[in-house]
């Protein structure tokens, strides 16, 4: 089964990140579950998609929120 979810290993932490949201105002992954192992993170990302869940951009990341303020002063 395809997955609707992105995953990818973090070089710092040396983890397996499936972000949760993509940032509304940036296109930024926010808001991660982090796994040891590849098949881990894609075995959640195939049980989230299989339940009908999707990555959600409704809502700006705090640090792009953050900078949106600051660009409208």
């Amino acid at each position: 089964m395809e997955s609707k979810f992105d995953f990818f290993k973090d070089d710092e932490s040396g983890k397996w990140q499936l972000p949760l949201n993509i940032c509304s105002l940036g296109g930024c992954y926010y808001n991660f579950l982090e796994f040891d192992t590849k098949d881990e993170a894609r075995e959640k990302a195939i049980e989230l998609t299989k339940h009908g869940k999707e990555i959600s951009g409704n809502y700006p990341c705090q640090e792009c929120h953050t900078q949106y303020l600051l660009d409208c002063e």
